[in-house]
């Protein structure tokens, strides 16, 4: 498999992946996470959602991305994103850019 994170400049190339663990169920993959002769990585698909989803729910981990909004809507969206998580999360913030 070959694939370009965003969050990188230099693409991942020939990575050998379980596929076998890309298309079972949860009780599979633990197995397969078990066993110490599967060979690849063991690559997962996410999901993403936007704060306004989440809203209600709790989530183990996850991601929150900022965004340029009006400090009083970036304030209660960011505290509604943090306290989604229940284990830990990263927050990245974009680097100032000058035109």
């Amino acid at each position: 498999m070959d694939f370009l994170p965003d969050l990188l400049r230099d693409p991942f190339r020939n990575i050998d992946v379980n596929y076998n663990y890309i298309m079972s169920d949860y009780a599979a993959r633990i197995d397969i996470k078990n066993d110490p002769y599967a060979m690849g990585e063991l690559f997962e698909f996410a999901y993403a959602i936007t704060t306004h989803v989440s809203q209600g729910g709790q989530y183990p981990c996850g991601i929150v991305y900022e965004e340029f909004l009006r400090p009083s809507i970036q304030n209660a969206l960011l505290y509604t994103a943090i306290t989604r998580f229940k284990q830990y999360m990263v927050y990245v913030i974009r680097s100032k850019r000058y035109f």
